[in-house]
């Protein structure tokens, strides 16, 4: 262990570029960037500072609850009451109940072994496979079944199935 005078402390504000200060999410992805997650929005730190992306524009004044990287590198975000958005290649992808998502309130996501998300929301439980949602899928009919909380699938819910996060090739 080391003493206090080892760490360096950091405050980051909206001053400094932060979208909302009630922090709700981070994540580090394979890149190095670190997600913040926040009441007010998406904001990505490189580092040094944060950093402007167009795909972020479209998750202003998003409740952002959760964060998840898939194995594709893709980023997925949970928000509360805006769905479920994913961000591939600097482009901003919507989800919300029209498309199959069985609550737009999205408080967990995460990716299993065989690359499919688990979308843990107000109402229940969602896997999005092979592109789209799967209703039913194969193992796991119901979050009951699981012995998780019906219908409400809280945030951290959903931690045993969580992965290791992948190692860079």
């Amino acid at each position: 262990g080391g003493n206090s005078s080892d760490y360096r402390i950091d405050r980051w504000q909206t001053e400094d570029g932060l979208p909302d200060n009630t922090v709700t999410a981070i994540l580090q992805t394979r890149d190095g960037y670190l997600w913040i997650g926040t009441l007010g929005g998406l904001a990505c730190f490189d580092g040094l500072k944060f950093k402007r992306d167009n795909a972020l524009e479209g998750l202003q004044n998003e409740r952002v609850l959760c964060l998840c990287e898939d194995h594709e590198g893709r980023l997925w975000v949970g928000t509360d009451g805006g769905g479920l958005f994913h961000i591939d290649k600097g482009r901003l992808i919507a989800f919300t109940t029209k498309d199959g998502l069985s609550s737009d309130v999205v408080m967990d996501i995460v990716e299993d072994r065989q690359g499919q998300l688990w979308i843990g929301t107000y109402a229940g439980l969602d896997c999005w496979r092979d592109g789209r949602f799967v209703q039913h899928p194969g193992f796991f009919p119901s979050p009951t079944a699981l012995g998780l909380p019906s219908p409400n699938v809280a945030g951290g819910s959903l931690d045993p199935w969580r992965q290791p996060p992948a190692t860079p090739a």
